[in-house]
Order: structure tokens, then C-alpha cells, then sequence
């Protein structure tokens, strides 16, 4: 499959690794919290490169060949042999009262709020707020600032990591090259950072321009990890325990896109909206989108997603997926809630393969319709018009094999000048296949197949 752009996503639900993984690394990150910080920079380009795994921004090393632990992974193709995907760290926090109120800084545009006129800087005693230069100096990286800090050695340190950010609250945040720089500013907003946005660039603009993120934990760590996610417009109500990795949720929800929640794999109302979008690719959503409208849009535009397995669902979880020339090579025991892939390809779309999938009411409706293609629909389609109007207008469907076993269940399947190659043991229950390819559409062969009532009225008129 051609891929639109280089970077891929990966969702993958695994709840138990994740938590696994925290609790074994929560022994290496006490161990470097007792290290100094003067070389920010250059930890966070070591533990990006994959060199060192000793800092609390990263867990315990993985091989190649382990699965991403993250809820959205991305990681450049060309380098995911060569990179170890980096793992975060989390220690439970609930509110500010977790920073002591004495090492809480309250910043307005880069000073302190109290007297207007000391820079944060000074006010956190090179506990938080700088960047160490080559000449072992401190200079400031809250130039600019607004929203509060914890003066906890770990929050806004690196070279311009949270100049002209605007961020109400910061505990064990923003630690790297311009790790926050921008983020949440012209007209943006991000309520919370903890232990989150750990790396070069990490969420750079992230919620800027008019874009919104609720809340960040224990997230967003690696390089670009969620650089301009939620920008101009974007709203993000929280991200947790997830996006770990370099540009692993970069851009997600971008120009005026929308996620619920990112925990563990998009599990929440429109997780994943717009994602992967203009061109993106998903490599993978397994266990995953289960909520209403969970991944809509998830990679529309010209997006690609190779496969859908356990997943979508929700009501409309997957609806619109891969839309407007977007792809999906497979889905696999999926889209059984109500309109749960409806048009999921839609739009000169192309689905590869549907197995096990599409057993709700309305579940793949219009899925490759409009010029859409399907290769093959199998084991699926089985519910009261659970596929109808498919691959309508235009659209093409290589073989439909054991499904559409539903009241209308595929009825007008390839209408409108549609065509379907064969249909084999299939269309078995009233009216599952009613003008499948009416409306100038094309049947090739019906075999073992339309043996109830009106199960294949008007195929082909």
C-alpha cells in the first residue's frame, strides 16, 4: 500500500504492558532524579537517539521487536529498526497541592505574578526555568510565560522549553529544547501538564492558536512527541499515559480537529478524531476505538489505514475512517455497533478485505461507496442493512463470500452503475441483497447464494 506521508500511526490497546512498564521503570527514574540537570539538552538528544535509558523520561529499554507500548505510537518507517521506542514514566499526582505550595511560581508573561517586575526565573532559584548555555550559565526559558510551576528541578529546564507558553499549571513538565515553547499561545490554552511533554520539541505549540488541551499525564514523551497536536483550533480534552514516542501524536487533531480522551488507546468520545489526517497513515487500530464516534475521521483525506481488528465499537466509531480516497487493506471482527464504519472509505475510497465485521444495524453502510472499492466481504454484513449501499455509485466489490445474511442487509450493495464480481453462499435471508447492482450496476456470478425471499430482487435491474 502506497503510503500518503512517511510517518505512521499505530493504536494498539495494551492497558497491562503500559502499566508494566511504568512500574519497572519507576526504579531507574528515582535513580536519575538524583542526577543534575545542567545538561538537559543533551540527555534528552541521548535518550531520543536511543543511547540512554537511565533518565526519568524513559523506562526500561525495549527490543525492536517488541510491540509499541503507547496508545498512539508514531514512528518514521524508515527508522523503526533502528530507534527503541521511548517509554514514559508516571508517578501518581492528583492536584497542586502535590507541588509543595512553597515551590509553586506563578508566572505573567515571564515574571513573577506577585511583583511584576522579578523574572521567574530568578524567583525559581535555578530549580526551574532555565537552560544551561556552553559556558555552564543559566538563562531563562520562561521568557514570556503565564500559568504556574513547580520548582521541582524538572519543569521548563532546557533551552527555551516553555518561553511564550501559556499553561495554567506545570509539575514535572515541559524538560528539553523548546519542549513547550509556544504552546497554548495566541489565544490557546492547556489547563495541566504533569509529568508530560519530556523531550526536544515535545509539544511545541501544542493548543496554540485558539487550540485547546484539558490536561497531559504522563504523556507526550519523545521528540515532536505532541508538537502542535490541537493547534489553530484543535481541541484535545485529555491526553494520558499515551503518546510516547518521537512525533508519536504529533499534529493529532490539527486545524480545528477534535480528541475526547487519549488513554491507553482511544477509548472516548471522538479519540482520535483527524489523527492521522490529510494523507496520514495508520498502520494499525486494534482493541481500540471503542466509544461513540471514537476514531472518526481518524485518517480522512487521503489517509491509510492497513487494519482494523477488535475495534470500532462505538456508535459512528469509525465512520468516515478513511474517507475521501482513503484507504483500509482490512477490518477484522470490527464495526459491529450501529453505524460503527458507516462510509468508513467512502469517497473513492478502497477497502482491501471485511471479515467477521459489519454485524450492526447500519455497521458499513456506504463504506467504499461513492467510486469506493471492496476486494472481498466475508463471514460479515450481518444485520438488518448492516451493509447497505456499501459500494453504491460507482463503487466496485470483488466477491462477497458467506454474508449479507440480514434483512437488507446488502441491499443496493454496488447500485448505480456498481458492480460485483461474484457472490458466493451468500444473500440467504429476505431481501439481503436487493438490487445489489440495480441502477446500471453489474453481477458477475451468483453462486450457492439469494435463497430467501426477495433476497436478490432486482440484483442486477
Amino acid at each position: 500500500m502506497r503510503l500518503q506521508k512517511a510517518h505512521t500511526l499505530i493504536l494498539l490497546g495494551h492497558q497491562s504492558r503500559i502499566m508494566e512498564a511504568h512500574a519497572q521503570s519507576r526504579g531507574v527514574s528515582e535513580k536519575a532524579s538524583t542526577q543534575g540537570v545542567g545538561d538537559t539538552d543533551g540527555i534528552v538528544s541521548r535518550i531520543s537517539s536511543g543511547e540512554v535509558h537511565d533518565s526519568y523520561a524513559v523506562g526500561s529499554a525495549m527490543t525492536s521487536t517488541d510491540p509499541p507500548l503507547s496508545d498512539i505510537g508514531v514512528l518514521r518507517r524508515p527508522k523503526l529498526q533502528d530507534r527503541t521506542p521511548l517509554v514514559g514514566t508516571r508517578r501518581v499526582l492528583g492536584n497542586q497541592e502535590d507541588c509543595p505550595l512553597a515551590d509553586i511560581v506563578t508566572c505573567i508573561n515571564g515574571y513573577d505574578a506577585t511583583s511584576g517586575k522579578t523574572s521567574c526565573q530568578e524567583v525559581c532559584g535555578g530549580r526551574c526555568c532555565f537552560h544551561t548555555d556552553e559556558y555552564s550559565s543559566q538563562v531563562d526559558s520562561c521568557v514570556g510565560f503565564t500559568g504556574t510551576i513547580c520548582r521541582d528541578d524538572k519543569s521548563c529546564v532546557g533551552y527555551q522549553a516553555c518561553n511564550q507558553a501559556n499553561i495554567d499549571k506545570i509539575v514535572s513538565g515541559c524538560y528539553g529544547k523548546e519542549a513547550c515553547k509556544g504552546a497554548g499561545s495566541v489565544g490557546g490554552n492547556i489547563a495541566e501538564i504533569v509529568d508530560s511533554c519530556l523531550g526536544y520539541y515535545a509539544c511545541r505549540e501544542a493548543a496554540s492558536d485558539g487550540g485547546s488541551i484539558g490536561s497531559i499525564t504522563g504523556s507526550c514523551v519523545g521528540d515532536d512527541a505532541c508538537r502542535s497536536a490541537a493547534q489553530t483550533g484543535g481541541n484535545i480534552e485529555e491526553i494520558v499515559d499515551s503518546c510516547l514516542g518521537e512525533e508519536a501524536c504529533e499534529e493529532a487533531a490539527e486545524q480545528h480537529g477534535a480528541i475526547g480522551l487519549i488513554r491507553r488507546s482511544c477509548i472516548g468520545v471522538e479519540a482520535c478524531d483527524w489523527a492521522a489526517r490529510d494523507g496520514g497513515n495508520i498502520a494499525e487500530i486494534v482493541d481500540s476505538c471503542i466509544g461513540y464516534e471514537a476514531c472518526e475521521n481518524v485518517a480522512e483525506e487521503n489517509g491509510t489505514i492497513e487494519l482494523i481488528h477488535r475495534s470500532c465499537l462505538g456508535g459512528d466509531a469509525c465512520s468516515y475512517a478513511a474517507g475521501d480516497y482513503g484507504s483500509i487493506a482490512e477490518i477484522v471482527d470490527s464495526c459491529n455497533t450501529t453505524s460503527s464504519c458507516r462510509a468508513a472509505a467512502s469517497g473513492g475510497g478502497n477497502i482491501g478485505s471485511i471479515q467477521q465485521s459489519c454485524l450492526g444495524y447500519n455497521a458499513c453502510r456506504y463504506a467504499a461507496g461513492y467510486h469506493g472499492n471492496i476486494g472481498e466481504i466475508v463471514d460479515s454484513c450481518i444485520g438488518y442493512e448492516a451493509c447497505e449501499n456499501v459500494a453504491e455509485e460507482n463503487g466496485t466489490i470483488e466477491l462477497i463470500h458467506r454474508s449479507c445474511l440480514g434483512g437488507d442487509a446488502c441491499s443496493y450493495a454496488a447500485g448505480d452503475y456498481g458492480s460485483i464480481a461474484e457472490i458466493v453462499d451468500s444473500c440467504n435471508t429476505t431481501s439481503s441483497c436487493r438490487a445489489a447492482a440495480s441502477g446500471g450496476g453489474n453481477i458477475g456470478s451468483i453462486q450457492q447464494s439469494c435463497l430467501g425471499y426477495n433476497a436478490c430482487q432486482y440484483a442486477a435491474g
